[in-house]
């Protein structure tokens, strides 16, 4: 009678230990989900960071550059051209942030960084992780505490 409540039991046991797994898994794609609608909504409010700020600098540089060119050319003193040029660099920088692809170009040196060296970086070297490479990470993370942990201890006496 023991035999057939612990064989039950097992069964139960094993069910729920498959369900906390699928349960994992299910915790894990929704998580990187969110962080992937996080990542872009941060990047769409980098872009739109950009926008304004193309509009401020814009907005200076299309009253200061003229201003510029002609005081150069009523001295003759090539010095008014200098702020002119640099105007001119920071607003096409901005505007290729704001309207360009230079979002698309950053992301993708990141990506392109973050594969060909992720030790820099302190992540495993799989570009899509799953859980046992989390896992992976996290006792090699933990591993690397407690022998930093151990040699701290062992150096003080």
């Amino acid at each position: 009678m023991g035999s057939t409540i612990s064989s039950a039991m097992e069964q139960s046991q094993g069910k729920m230990m498959e369900k906390q797994g699928e349960m994992q898994s299910n915790m894990l794609k929704r998580q990187i989900v969110m962080q992937k609608g996080i990542a872009a909504r941060q990047m769409a409010a980098a872009r739109a960071r950009a926008k304004d700020l193309l509009h401020f600098v814009g907005g200076f540089a299309a009253f200061a550059v003229p201003v510029l060119v002609v005081q150069a050319g009523k001295t003759g003193n090539k010095v008014f051209l200098a702020p002119a040029i640099i105007l001119s660099l920071v607003c096409a920088y901005q505007a290729d942030m704001a309207y360009g692809n230079k979002m698309e170009r950053i992301r993708k040196d990141a990506e392109t960084m973050l594969a060909e060296t992720p030790e820099m970086f302190g992540l495993p070297a799989a570009s899509s992780l799953n859980l046992t490479d989390i896992d992976r990470a996290v006792a090699a993370e933990s591993q690397a505490a407690a022998d930093a942990a151990a040699y701290d201890a062992e150096n003080r006496r």
